[in-house]
């Protein structure tokens, strides 16, 4: 299932259903990617990280951490940043439910893989 980032205003996620339809995700997203079991991460205008989980049926972003990011990637086992200050690459952690710090190299887009 694919999801983009409108650059048109208002800038809202679309989300391609399993119809074939796209879903506008009313939410102001500067860059989308997916996660572990089929979660949707976006990066809001805002500059936060909010995530999106299936059983939310798209109507909940929950913020994801308390830091500014440049760039998010989400594999199978986890979603990744590019802190907007430092530029540093970070992880985040299932087991205590924040980002861990991956390193000291400087970043600003990032590709997790699977």
């Amino acid at each position: 299932m694919p999801a983009i980032a409108s650059v048109t205003n208002p800038r809202h996620a679309y989300v391609k259903t399993p119809s074939g339809d796209w879903q506008e995700l009313e939410a102001c997203t500067d860059e989308v990617a997916f996660g572990e079991d089929d979660a949707l991460y976006r990066k809001g205008c805002d500059g936060y990280l909010y995530v999106w989980q299936p059983e939310n049926e798209f109507d909940e972003w929950s913020q994801l951490g308390d830091r500014q990011i440049d760039a998010v990637s989400g594999s199978k086992d986890s979603v990744w940043i590019v802190d907007a200050q430092a530029q540093t690459l970070w992880k985040f952690d299932d087991a205590t439910h924040e980002f861990a710090q991956k390193g000291s190299e400087t970043a600003h887009w990032l590709t997790a893989g699977q």
